[in-house]
Formats: C-alpha cells, structure tokens, sequence
C-alpha cells in the first residue's frame, strides 16, 4: 500500500483514541523505514507506555537507539525485553550487537549463545559470533604488538613466520579459534554460499595452523568470488 496514506490513516485514528496500541506500533514501523529515529523512538515509546511488557516495541526501539548511537541505552531497552521474555531471540541477538559495539566481546558472545538456544538455525548468529570469537583472540595476540596492523595484513608466508617467531598460537588462546571454525562450519551448513564465513573460516584455520584446511577454505571463498581481495592475498 501507500505508506503517506497508511500513516495518515494511523494519525486519524489516534486522533479518535490515543491509547490505540497497534496505531502507534505501525506508525513507528513506517517512521523507522524513513529513518525518523526521533519520531520512531517517541512512536514505541506510547507503545510501551500503553503496553508495557511489548517485547517487539522495546526491541525494535533498542534497535533504533544503536543507529543513532545511543548503545548503552540500548541495551536497556534489550534487557528489559529480556526481563519479560528471558528466551527472545531478537532481543539476545541485538543485545549481542550493541555489546560488540561497546568493546563487551565475551559478553556479546554470550548473547549470541543464548540467541542460539532460542534458534540454533540462525545464520547471523552463528557468523557474529564466530567473528568475535575470531576478534577476541587477534586481540588477545597481537595487543603488545606494535606492528599489530603491519602483522594482521601480510600474506600467508610471512603471517607463518610471525606465528612461529612469537608464538602467537599457545593453547590457551587457541579456544577461541577452534570455537570460531565450528561457528563458521554451522554458519555455511545454512548458508553455503556465503564468501565471508569462508575467509574468516579460512583466518581461523590459518592461525590454528591449519594452513592446508585454511586454503581450502579459501579456495571456496574464490569460487563464489575469483576476485575476492583477501583471499588471493591469503592464499598467495
């Protein structure tokens, strides 16, 4: 339909009742389309106000408040949802999102855990968390590394011999990357197609030591796109 015209129908009919809750719902719907964040935020914040165990309005308007920066605001609104519902997917999966955000990467992991118990077959959940778990563990290696960006971008012979030299892969660490691979692995059995769980499957292999499954991983990632810049960079 015509949104204009759907908007002022939903202004009409609030001018009638103002505790109509689904007129205000779909009002902010059309506003968050438009990227009205402001109008869109007021919108659910009459949701609530009518509704106030309304976990989609507190989830959508959390999700509002992390695109306009506002991530520590967020995350109320998230764990409120929570509050209400303690096994909602969305409002795990998006809490995950606005803790990476806030630099929070084991407790955004844990989101996405717990967005998996809600849908084990969750695509994007599977992918965030195994980057983060790839994230967490470059973190871990290279941060008393002043050539830390220097390292992360040479290509696969000399990444090795990094490796090698400052043992960059002890046992302790390697957790995070064996967890990674498995996440990647779950993420492209839904989707087998998808370019980047293969390279940053191929990443986690490669710093696992894993050099001969890390091409091969990258190899796929090739085939879905022969000019994919990292991995012909990776694989050289």
């Amino acid at each position: 339909g015509n949104p204009s015209y759907a908007f002022e129908c939903f202004d009409q009919a609030l001018k009638i009742d103002s505790n109509h809750r689904d007129s205000w719902f779909k009002k902010a719907t059309i506003l968050d389309e438009k990227k009205y964040w402001a109008e869109t935020i007021s919108c659910y914040d009459q949701v609530i106000k009518i509704d106030p165990s309304n976990i989609n309005s507190l989830c959508r308007k959390g999700i509002v408040l992390i695109e306009i920066g506002e991530i520590t605001q967020a995350v109320l609104c998230f764990d409120e949802a929570l509050i209400i519902d303690s096994k909602d997917r969305d409002s795990w999966f998006n809490k995950g999102r606005a803790l990476k955000l806030l630099g929070k990467l084991p407790e955004a992991v844990e989101c996405y855990d717990n967005s998996l118990v809600s849908d084990s077959k969750d695509f994007f959940s599977w992918y965030n968390k195994g980057k983060l778990l790839l994230k967490i563990y470059k973190n871990q290696t290279f941060a008393s590394s002043d050539n830390q960006e220097e390292a992360l971008n040479r290509n696969s012979k000399e990444i090795f011999s990094f490796n090698r030299d400052c043992n960059l892969n002890p046992p302790d660490k390697s957790k995070n990357l064996s967890e990674s691979v498995l996440c990647f692995e779950e993420a492209l059995k839904i989707n087998p197609s998808h370019l980047k769980s293969f390279f940053n499957n191929g990443l986690a292999l490669f710093y696992l030591g894993k050099f001969f499954e890390a091409a091969s991983s990258y190899d796929q990632a090739l085939k879905i796109d022969p000019n994919h810049f990292k991995s012909l960079i990776h694989i050289g």
